[in-house]
């Protein structure tokens, strides 16, 4: 059972959906008949997407995400013992580069980049010492 759920705004569900299917081969559990709404589940994590009428945001949702420097409050955070397959992964599948993957000092891979609606996706290599900050990641 998932241990924990998370939901991301986003413009276009059924874009999304079809993103991260492509990316990270994800299964869905949830799909809303009318677009509206979709969760995913990999490892214990919950992962929705639904969509917000205009009216309740004053600026698009990409707008906003571009105009909050990063979208840091919004982000997929991925562990993976393979960080260059999976940013090449979601390269593929039409997400946009931030941060090649990059070797950082204290050795472990990280790397960025933005799924169609702007949402920063970090991923990060899965190391024995990333586990105990590991809490908000998604273990791939």
């Amino acid at each position: 059972m998932p241990s924990e759920f998370r939901v991301f705004y986003v413009e276009d569900v059924c874009k999304t959906v079809a993103f991260y299917q492509k990316a990270l081969e994800a299964s869905w559990q949830a799909i809303d008949e009318n677009g509206r709404y979709a969760e995913m589940v990999i490892g214990d994590k919950i992962i929705a997407f639904a969509s917000v009428p205009s009216s309740i945001y004053p600026l698009s949702i990409k707008e906003s995400f571009i105009e909050a420097d990063l979208g840091l409050k919004n982000i997929v955070q991925l562990l993976s013992d393979d960080v260059a397959v999976v940013f090449e992964a979601i390269m593929s599948a039409g997400g946009t580069p931030v941060v090649e993957p990059t070797r950082r000092t204290s050795g472990s891979m990280i790397a960025f980049a933005r799924d169609p609606n702007s949402v920063l996706i970090e991923i990060t290599e899965h190391r024995d010492d990333t586990l105990q900050v590991a809490r908000n990641y998604v273990n791939l």
